[in-house]
């Protein structure tokens, strides 16, 4: 060994390219280089080159580095080492070392993210599960589009405002099911909150608004048609807008603990985790939705333990009876669309004021349906707009008087005296958040413009009677015949059914102080 050394001029080290010092030492460069240790990760690669290791293969080691370690931390860093291998191979050995060190020192002092290995997680699933139908939307629209309706309700996102709308990608089984989670790293903490708004709006969007539905009362259908429906709608943007709105007003302290109430779809629940994270949140889901607060816990478990929300499922005087201590403990109540449904608003008032700590500020945004979108306004701005494109649609005596019918209907549904629970307004807000204790009392209104896909079954359902509530259908029927409401059925499948019609929603921002 002596003799070689002094005939080579050079001190020979213990490695072998074939052997456990090979994998050795090739293993403690990559550990260098994932654990930001630059002079560590030097001194391996030195190790390597004076030894005689292939350049190349540690290049190809770096690449993997590059997107294993280092991810979306650092977008750049595989192009970084991309160009150190292309840079090698035409300027070769020795100066080559020169862009061995510069990949080696950039990947080492880079953002850290293994955001990536959610591949892996979606490589398992696809092993493990049966046969997943690709939603029809997103099926090629080239093909069987007449016979099976593939490509029909996509929407195209290039169309939308942040070329951005929410619908349904995932198949309907794997709905909720989260593969990427960004880290708080580099370009990946410039994204997170984006990602978490648009996944958090895909599934809030994908879930049935009870709260909201304006025109009947009957059971929602949970059908995977409803679904997708659900999807097709542009809900997104007016949740986004709504829950800007709410936080506008709330500009909470990072220690503040905020109780959402009504947190079914999570629109609300996540922000206030972002908004929050020294203090701490509480959903209060109604108990007839126990697996959206299963999905809540599912979405929540990529949280820290320490963030994770408190979900708890049922009405609020019992969640207050079951935790005394919660009393008076919260800075802020928020909600959408909490009593819009309910004919007892008086209790929920007093409830709502017993979460909130002194000073504390409740603040909630609830649709007014008496103000909102109505079946016939729908189908006159349908009428207008074809009109305009250049459809002949010939004046028709039947038609205007269907649609004086239906606006007759709608008029009944919304009167005072027959239907309390859709017939209230801001000032009825007001008066129970007053009654109910609380002080500067504001309401707000604005209306939101949206888009509602409707189906055949949706008109259907509009126009029946409800079984224990009324509807439109059922002022329909009191005053027509079963021929008229079919006609009337048939004129509207053709006007609105499978489209996009516009639907405005009147929201009265409800702000006061315990």
């Amino acid at each position: 060994m002596d003799a070689a050394e002094q005939s080579i001029q050079q001190k020979a080290v213990l490695y072998d390219k074939e052997g456990d010092y090979h994998f050795d030492t090739i293993s403690a460069f990559i550990k260098s280089i994932r654990g930001s240790d630059t002079d560590a990760a030097i001194y391996w690669l030195a190790k390597m080159i004076y030894a005689g290791e292939d350049p190349r293969f540690i290049l190809r080691r770096m690449l993997i580095s590059a997107s294993e370690d280092i991810g979306m931390a650092d977008p750049q860093a595989l192009g970084i080492v991309g160009a150190a291998a292309q840079a090698f191979d035409r300027v070769g050995m020795p100066e080559g070392r020169h862009h061995l060190a510069q990949a080696a020192i950039y990947l080492a002092t880079a953002p850290k993210s293994n955001s990536v290995l959610g591949f892996f997680d979606a490589l398992t699933m696809v092993e493990q599960e049966k046969k997943s139908e690709i939603p029809a939307h997103l099926k090629d629209a080239s093909r069987d589009s007449k016979g099976f309706g593939h490509g029909e309700g996509y929407l195209y996102p290039h169309a939308y405002r942040d070329h951005w709308v929410a619908q349904q990608y995932l198949p309907s089984s794997l709905q909720g099911r989260i593969f990427y989670k960004p880290s708080r790293q580099g370009y990946e903490a410039s994204i997170e909150t984006e990602v978490a708004h648009r996944r958090e709006s895909q599934i809030a969007a994908a879930l049935p608004d009870n709260n909201s539905e304006i025109l009947t009362f009957s059971p929602v259908s949970k059908t995977r048609d409803r679904f997708l429906q659900r999807l097709l709608d542009n809900r997104s943007t007016s949740l986004s807008t709504i829950r800007e709105s709410i936080f506008q007003k709330m500009r909470p302290a990072r220690h503040d603990r905020i109780c959402v109430v009504g947190a079914e779809d999570g629109a609300l629940l996540w922000e206030a985790l972002r908004q929050v994270p020294e203090g701490g949140v509480t959903g209060i889901v109604a108990e007839s939705h126990p697996e959206r607060a299963e999905l809540l816990r599912h979405y929540a478990r990529q949280l820290e333990t320490i963030e994770q929300p408190e979900i708890w499922t049922g009405p609020l005087d019992q969640y207050l009876l079951q935790h005394p201590d919660r009393s008076g403990s919260f800075e802020f109540v928020i909600g959408r669309n909490y009593t819009t449904r309910s004919s007892r608003k008086d209790e929920l008032f007093r409830h709502l004021h017993t979460l909130l700590s002194k000073d504390g500020r409740l603040i909630l945004a609830e649709i007014i349906p008496s103000l909102s979108q109505r079946l016939s306004f729908t189908a006159g701005s349908a009428l207008k707009m074809k009109r305009a494109a250049g459809s002949r649609i010939p004046p028709d005596k039947a038609m205007e008087e269907y649609f004086d019918i239906l606006s007759r209907a709608e008029a009944r549904l919304y009167s005072q005296a027959l239907h309390p629970l859709l017939s209230w307004d801001a000032g009825d807000l007001v008066t129970h958040a007053e009654e109910a204790g609380f002080h500067d009392v504001h309401a707000e209104l604005r209306t939101l413009d949206e888009e509602r896909y409707i189906r055949f079954e949706d008109i259907d359902k509009w126009l029946n009677p409800g079984e224990t509530t009324p509807t439109i259908g059922t002022f329909l029927a009191e005053n027509e015949g079963p021929e008229t409401i079919d006609a009337i059925k048939s004129w509207l499948r053709d006007l609105i059914g499978k489209t996009q019609a516009e639907w405005k929603s009147t929201v009265c921002f409800l702000s006061a102080v315990r």
